[in-house]
């Protein structure tokens, strides 16, 4: 996937706060990022499907480039070993190493 056709952006919605990942090409929610929370060495990424285009498999590659890496500036290096992608609909899970894209 070419996550260089993917931009994130954080939103505020009054109290509620979240992050997006949009197709770029025309300005698509993909992704709802709700959560990013560290937990002893492990981060936990919750996230909603926004698009029926994409599967619970795009979601870690466009979090990790458009919100992780890009957003947030990688902040979470050296303090996270892993990531728990974890889809807050339908509670499927993905573990993998936190590491460059």
């Amino acid at each position: 996937m070419d996550t260089g056709s993917y931009r994130g952006y954080r939103c505020d919605d009054g109290p509620v706060a979240y992050f997006v990942v949009e197709r770029a090409a025309d300005g698509k929610d993909v992704i709802h990022v709700q959560d990013v929370v560290l937990h002893a060495r492990k981060l936990e990424v919750l996230y909603e499907m926004r698009d029926d285009d994409h599967t619970d498999a795009d979601a870690p590659d466009l979090i990790a480039a458009c919100i992780l890496s890009t957003l947030l500036e990688d902040r979470f290096r050296g303090q996270a070993d892993s990531v728990d992608y974890i889809n807050i609909k339908t509670k499927t899970t993905l573990t993998l190493p936190y590491g460059p894209i």
